[in-house]
């Protein structure tokens, strides 16, 4: 598994923080925080995500361990916030990227996209708003109460917001089992949002963020024209952004991917599998690596078999591959071509009474569907087992698939007439 790394860049002369982790070649994924969190909160699905993608989560000026100059040495707005993280990228030299945007990741990552449209490849948003509608009033009217007038009375009222009380409340509301969320959260936001000064920068970006709204238009037509690929994956009992959030984007997205999941407003620490297992379908099937100036891809793979009709009948009528090719040219000379589903690379029958190859996998989102599938066609194929613990990869084995359906841990074999045998593995 890649490991996460831990870095600074100085941008405009401030010191940013930020995580890394993935191949450096690999589809940039970009994750930006909401408050009053910073990049801690993608600690878990970083990992899930960097084994195919670069994954940069950077913290925001005023968060986590980036610099948190005081307001009298820093105009704290959301358009501030944006041309660092815009620095930043091109610091790092990159040009196309998909977002994940919550909470103020959200402006922020409009944004990005409204300046640069051809740079965003994709867009994640969970719990990000991008629209009028969405927006609890309960939550919301000590904000623009706020925003329109700074009085004692509205800034007393605003300040509840910069509470431990409200910090939990935000990570707890709309949580089934509470049990779930590690008090660790809230108690290190609360401890940054402690330090002196960082008072006033958050109540500086609350006022700001009256900006917001007024690109909403902008950002509507950017995405009906761009017709960028948008997956909202939302937590249904937020009780700051409403699920009618997530499902405004339908209006200008024509395929938006819009799931509602149990959960509240910082979804992944409840429901962080869900939500990496939706990111990882949605960028495979929407965001496509760049194809290598030298690429070598692996096309066909010789089995050995010791007759060829039957291994065919075997592979198409009841493993389920396809028959891509059956050329004999002459009587001694004959090439069967087959190909898995969904497979790149095909194997191709050979006739061959000295060797047979085992463990040849076949990986598969859905292990359980695929085997029934494979036994109903005909296939004797093993029980389905996991590895326990999966961690390290030394322990023994335990019947059934993984309960935490993680990558690379659930198995089942099955061997075709020749005795060739085939794992079955699972991957999200």
């Amino acid at each position: 598994m890649p490991q996460t790394h831990h870095r600074y860049a100085t941008i405009n002369g401030r010191r940013i923080f930020y995580r890394e982790a993935g191949p450096a070649e690999g589809p940039v994924l970009l994750l930006l925080h909401g408050f009053p969190t910073s990049s801690f909160m993608f600690r878990d699905l970083i990992p899930q995500l960097s084994d195919r993608y670069r994954v940069i989560a950077p913290d925001h000026l005023g968060f986590g361990l980036s610099d948190a100059p005081p307001v009298e040495e820093f105009d704290y707005t959301f358009d501030a916030l944006t041309d660092l993280t815009a620095s930043l990228l091109a610091q790092l030299d990159v040009a196309r990227y998909a977002i994940y945007v919550q909470d103020y990741g959200a402006p922020i990552g409009w944004r990005l996209a409204l300046r640069e449209p051809n740079a965003v490849t994709a867009i994640i948003t969970q719990n990000g708003n991008g629209y009028d509608v969405g927006f609890v009033d309960s939550f919301w009217k000590i904000v623009w109460d706020y925003q329109r007038e700074q009085t004692p009375e509205t800034e007393e009222a605003i300040r509840f917001a910069l509470t431990l009380e409200a910090t939990r409340w935000q990570y707890l509301t709309g949580v089934a089992e509470e049990t779930l969320v590690s008090p660790d959260t809230w108690a290190h936001d609360f401890a940054l949002l402690s330090r002196p000064g960082n008072d006033q920068i958050q109540l500086a970006l609350l006022r700001d963020y009256a900006t917001n709204q007024p690109l909403y238009p902008a950002l509507h037509e950017y995405l009906r024209t761009s017709r960028v690929p948008v997956l909202a994956v939302w937590g249904r009992s937020d009780e700051i952004f409403a699920p009618e959030g997530a499902q405004a984007f339908a209006a200008d997205t024509d395929d938006a991917e819009i799931h509602l999941l149990d959960g509240g407003h910082f979804l992944l620490e409840s429901a962080g599998d869900q939500v990496a297992t939706l990111i990882r379908d949605f960028l495979a099937r929407r965001v496509h690596a760049p194809v290598p100036a030298v690429s070598l891809a692996l096309e066909v793979i010789p089995l050995p078999v010791t007759d060829v009709d039957r291994a065919l009948a075997f592979y198409t009528e009841r493993a389920g591959f396809s028959l891509d090719v059956d050329y004999r040219p002459t009587p001694d000379f004959r090439v069967v071509q087959l190909t898995p589903p969904g497979s790149a690379t095909s194997v191709q029958l050979v006739v061959d009474d000295s060797r047979r190859l085992h463990d040849l996998y076949l990986v598969t989102s859905d292990i359980a569907a695929a085997r029934a599938e494979l036994v109903a066609r005909g296939v004797a194929v093993s029980e389905i087992r996991h590895k326990d613990p999966v961690e390290t990869w030394a322990g023994g084995w335990a019947p059934g698939a993984d309960p935490q359906r993680r990558d690379y841990a659930s198995f089942a074999d099955f061997a075709d007439p020749d005795g060739n045998t085939w794992t079955l593995q699972e991957r999200n």
